[in-house]
């Protein structure tokens, strides 16, 4: 089997989702792109759920979400409901794309990115958020996905160094 196609660990998993959350919540909130942020979450997500398939991307995006509304303030189950989502439709793109290819991985990471934003501002408008806002938050999810696209292009070539220094030795 390929260690590519084999499933990441649970615990680096959590591992990589703590860490995410942590700079979410610390140093990455300051990295703006004209109004979008970088959502670190959602571009791990989106990744293991390319290359994990639809149910292990969804309880993934899930478990995330669960940890993202418990820290946050008058979310409800708003991260947990878009994570979620968002794993499960970019878990449909491990049956088109090769788990190794990086720019259709980065274009689902793109696409997740999107669609998380459309889903957690849908959702808190449900909850009594101003809903009229839908053309600013659309503009900025499209710069989010631009820099996830970055962020996504460093741990790809991080994690591929990784690998393939443990693997020569």
């Amino acid at each position: 089997m390929n260690e590519v196609s084999r499933p990441a660990p649970w615990q680096s998993l959590a591992l990589s989702a703590a860490v995410a959350i942590v700079l979410e919540s610390t140093w990455l909130s300051h990295l703006r792109l004209r109004g979008g942020a970088l959502d670190l979450v959602a571009v791990l997500v989106a990744w293991y759920a390319a290359t994990a398939g639809p149910t292990r991307g969804m309880i993934y995006g899930i478990l995330c979400g669960l940890a993202e509304d418990a820290l946050a303030v008058r979310s409800g189950a708003a991260h947990m409901l878009a994570l979620g989502v968002t794993g499960a439709i970019c878990g449909l793109g491990s049956r088109f794309v090769l788990p190794d290819s990086v720019f259709a991985i980065a274009g689902i990471v793109a696409a997740g990115t999107v669609l998380n934003s459309a889903v957690f501002w849908s959702t808190m408008s449900l909850g009594g958020y101003p809903d009229g806002l839908g053309t600013l938050h659309f503009h900025r999810s499209l710069w989010s996905a631009l820099l996830g696209i970055i962020a996504f292009a460093i741990l790809w070539s991080v994690s591929t160094w990784l690998r393939n220094r443990n693997g020569s030795r």
